[in-house]
């Protein structure tokens, strides 16, 4: 926890001062979870939430509570036999908290006499130092959960984007083999080798082709909008490019080293321990909610005169105690109020973690059916290969023309681009794992 504290802490220093981004090229995924880290504004703010929170942290010792004062009187005195007289008086003091329930105080006069005190309340309590680490223990927590997120959602904006230019680009080729495929078999026809039904087929293939282009254009167009508010980036800042499919299947090999699923806990989120967190907050208002309330003072001083005094007079010392309470210092319902919210708190940790229970395992579900549409991409990639291997063969019989093995290539290119999809999808359902450790 101590690493994480330093850690969070330095982080944000470090994007707080980075200034002025200046236009970077984006070529692996490192890339990316960096400079989401950098421009996320939520991320940002969960860092200054946890400086804030340490900032407001208490010690059990006070002595930064430590007070000074001075005073200086100005008095004109007529009572004098000699005639009107003026008087000068100046005094200082100090007020030293040593912990919640005792303190010290000392005071000086410019006569050099002074007292030097000591107050202890041992009735007194209060929850701040418990509810203020508890704040701050869950702006850790929330920082931590904020940076895996940003990351996962800038991952997940990017890599569907280049999965979209992908599909844009490949289905650009597709209309234009189609419709050469279709000029092909009106010739045919024309010729007597096809039937009409035929060259309608054909035109339906292209007419489909076109229809499935327009709606891949708007899909990449949503998903670049997207990207960029991912990245919290524009164009002039940030260019990004596809990264190739062996870096997708590298990066998900090592990922897959470093993440066990057998090893995630429901009650790893922030949403199941921020509920744990609520519950030891009220425990500790629980606790400091009393039914009777008193306030209990005991206080000493010793009084130390004027040390140009000719008497030498001996210091002289005080003791007091003071008890005293209200109406208000009577809390039955406060006390049942805080017990009904600690039940309530219990309550809301319990369903937390059944609702994260349930989203754990619908996410190693995920992962488990990502990895074998995975594996089934893999194989139609092999077919489609032999296929277009097929058709090259067919081509120097005669059997195929050159749109029909053109036609053969890009259902090939189509198969590799599955395969990129469900490469992507698997790592982005590890990625998803990463909350629950």
């Amino acid at each position: 926890m101590n690493a994480l504290k330093y850690f969070l802490i330095l982080a944000f220093l470090a994007l707080t001062q980075l200034g002025e981004v200046n236009a970077q090229n984006l070529n692996t995924l490192d890339d990316i979870r960096g400079y989401a880290l950098e421009n996320s504004t939520e991320y940002k703010q969960a860092l200054l939430d946890v400086l804030v929170a340490r900032n407001n942290q208490e010690g059990i010792i006070k002595l930064d509570e430590t007070s000074f004062s001075f005073s200086a009187d100005y008095k004109e005195d007529d009572s004098l036999s000699s005639g009107t007289g003026n008087t000068v008086s100046a005094a200082a003091g100090i007020n030293l908290p040593l912990i919640d329930q005792l303190a010290l105080s000392a005071t000086v006069s410019d006569d050099y006499s002074g007292s030097v005190g000591l107050s202890f309340s041992p009735l007194y309590h209060s929850d701040d130092r418990q509810q203020l680490d508890i704040s701050y223990e869950k702006a850790l927590l929330y920082a931590q959960e904020m940076a895996v997120k940003t990351e996962n959602e800038a991952l997940s904006a990017a890599l569907n984007w280049m999965t979209a230019r992908q599909q844009v680009e490949l289905q650009v080729e597709i209309v234009a083999v189609k419709e050469a495929v279709y000029k092909d078999e009106k010739i045919r026809y024309e010729a007597g080798e096809s039937t009409l039904d035929d060259v309608r087929d054909d035109l339906m293939d292209w007419t489909e082709a076109r229809t499935e282009l327009s709606t891949r254009q708007t899909l990449l167009q949503a998903r670049e909008s997207l990207l960029l508010q991912s990245l919290s980036a524009d164009l002039d800042t940030a260019s990004i490019e596809v990264i190739a499919l062996d870096l997708i299947r590298s990066e998900l090999e090592e990922l897959k080293g470093s993440v066990d699923p057998e090893r995630t806990d429901s009650a790893g989120v922030y949403s199941v321990l921020s509920a744990l967190k609520s519950v030891e907050s009220s425990e500790e208002q629980y606790k400091n909610t009393w039914v009777f309330d008193p306030t209990l003072s005991f206080t000493g001083s010793v009084n130390l005169p004027d040390v140009t005094d000719l008497q030498g007079d001996s210091p002289g010392w005080e003791a007091g105690i003071e008890l005293s309470f209200s109406l208000d210092d009577f809390q039955f319902q406060d006390k049942s109020i805080s017990r009904m919210e600690l039940e309530q708190a219990k309550l809301e940790a319990v369903q937390a973690e059944m609702e994260s229970r349930l989203t754990l395992q619908q996410a190693v579900t995920s992962l488990e059916n990502s990895e074998q549409n995975r594996i089934l991409a893999e194989l139609e990639e092999e077919q489609s290969a032999e296929l277009y291997d097929e058709s090259r063969f067919l081509l120097r019989t005669g059997a195929y023309s050159e749109a029909e093995v053109e036609d053969a290539r890009l259902d090939y290119e189509q198969s590799v681009l599955n395969t990129y999809s469900m490469l992507v999808e698997e790592y982005l359902a590890w990625r998803d794992l990463l909350l629950y450790f």
